[in-house]
């Protein structure tokens, strides 16, 4: 047992460094902010009949859980769809297949350790969720049970059929068709509703005091929505044994499909010169010396920024560059506040994105010890990296900086600088990227619901 945790713990720690792992957390904390209003949201998401729902401390985690279960399914199978292939092009197939661990095995602690990413996934999605509507006086306790009840059966369940998709289906295109073949049946079928927690979501709709007109959630008052809803205490379970029930089939499947032979390599990738060259879609190649050849070597300090504005610049391809300069232009032309609000954060988090390839790139590939044998003193590494990240931050900025009051604009400056000095410093002390990141997403994905939850830009 101990062997199967440190596999999938190894797997789940391969598959946490992928860069979409990053982009998925963003995606979840938006939506999370954004997918129940609070109080003081001015947009609405979505009707369902003539019933409003409102998001109390009861039935925010049921609605919470179900909805969960329906997001993390899509991201994780974009998650991990053409994983097989990488690993048929980078050989790792092959050791796999000459390892003593039989099929069920091999499977299981992969399944396991995708397991962990879906309940990562779920945390980070719930916690965005009850930080935009924790005024509501969210009970944790009935929250994180109704969480554990809807999820963690479905997410175990839809993991391992994403997983054997994966291995068992050749064609990207197929597996996205059955997959969403599959995701219908599950939602629109009776006999497979309980699982996901839809059929209950329906019966404690049912509860609920209906109304004679037609509103959505976040739409009516606070005031009225308590007046016209009856929950007043936690909608007990009704499919206890049926949640079990898809456990213990869960694991049969695992099995059973375990015994059937994986395809052929050949089958998924034809490994031809051509093929191998198709898949691996090379990058520029640098020579070693480039940053010798664009800033000649020296030791003050004025040289060690232009070193760090070159290899900052490596990370920005033509395509990025474009991306950020077209919402740049308009956050400079437009004159609407809302769409500043919008736009201005939004373009923050895609820079905070590529910044990890600046700042921890060494400590990715676990090449610390080039900062121990550079011949500049840490604090002037620390020093260069943090001014760089402070004009970046501040460029992105220009167009609300240069529309606030001097004084105003001053404080902002100020903000974005501590900002970047705790970056740098954080990344520098942990030797990773992934937390800082997530903090900072947190703070400026805040700003898209309307209510940040510290006003770094002072809007």
């Amino acid at each position: 047992m101990k062997e199967l945790i440190n596999l999938s713990l190894l797997y789940t720690k391969y598959n946490i460094r992928k860069k979409n792992f990053l982009i998925f957390t963003v995606v979840l904390l938006v939506l999370g902010f954004l997918l129940i209003p609070n109080e003081k949201a001015e947009y609405v998401t979505f009707y369902i009949g003539n019933i409003s729902v409102y998001p109390n401390k009861f039935w925010i985690g049921n609605i919470g859980a179900v909805f969960s279960n329906i997001i993390i399914s899509i991201l994780l199978f974009f998650f991990i769809v053409g994983e097989r292939e990488n690993e048929i092009i980078s050989n790792k197939y092959y050791l796999e297949e000459t390892s003593i661990y039989n099929s069920f095995y091999k499977n299981l602690f992969k399944i396991a350790a995708l397991f962990f990413i879906s309940i990562i996934f779920l945390i980070i999605l719930n916690v965005s969720l009850i930080a935009s509507n924790f005024s509501y006086g969210i009970n944790i306790f009935a929250y994180l049970k109704s969480l554990f009840y809807f999820s963690v059966p479905f997410l175990f369940f839809i993991t391992s059929i994403i997983y054997f998709l994966e291995i068992y289906i050749p064609k990207k295109t197929s597996k996205i068709l059955i997959f969403f073949v599959i995701i219908l049946i599950i939602l629109f079928n009776d006999r497979f509703i309980n699982i996901i927690g839809l059929n209950e979501l329906y019966i404690y709709i049912d509860k609920i005091s209906h109304t004679q007109n037609y509103f959505a959630i976040g739409y009516l008052k606070k005031s009225e929505r308590i007046r016209l809803l009856a929950l007043h205490s936690y909608n007990a379970p009704l499919f206890i044994v049926v949640k079990l029930f898809w456990l213990l089939l869960t694991f049969v499947l695992m099995y059973v499909v375990s015994l059937m032979k994986t395809p052929d390599p050949s089958a998924i990738f034809d490994k031809t010169a051509a093929n191998i060259q198709a898949g691996h879609k090379s990058t520029k190649n640098i020579p070693r010396n480039f940053l010798q050849n664009i800033v000649p070597l020296q030791l003050d300090f004025f040289s060690l920024i232009k070193k760090d504005i070159v290899q900052l610049s490596q990370v920005y391809t033509q395509k990025r560059i474009v991306a950020i300069l077209f919402i740049w232009i308009i956050l400079f032309l437009t004159p609407i506040t809302n769409v500043q609000k919008l736009l201005l954060p939004i373009l923050i988090l895609y820079v905070i994105y590529l910044n990890k390839d600046f700042i921890s790139k060494l400590y990715i590939y676990d090449l610390g010890y080039f900062i121990l044998i550079s011949p500049f003193k840490r604090l002037k590494i620390f020093l260069s990296q943090t001014a760089v990240i402070s004009f970046l931050y501040l460029f992105v900025c220009l167009p609300h900086l240069i529309k606030l009051d001097y004084r105003t604009s001053l404080l902002v400056i100020l903000n974005l600088i501590i900002v970047s000095i705790l970056q740098v410093l954080t990344i520098n002390l942990l030797k990773r990227s992934l937390l800082v990141n997530i903090i900072l997403i947190i703070l400026f994905s805040s700003y898209l619901t309307g209510k940040p939850i510290i006003n770094l830009l002072l809007f």
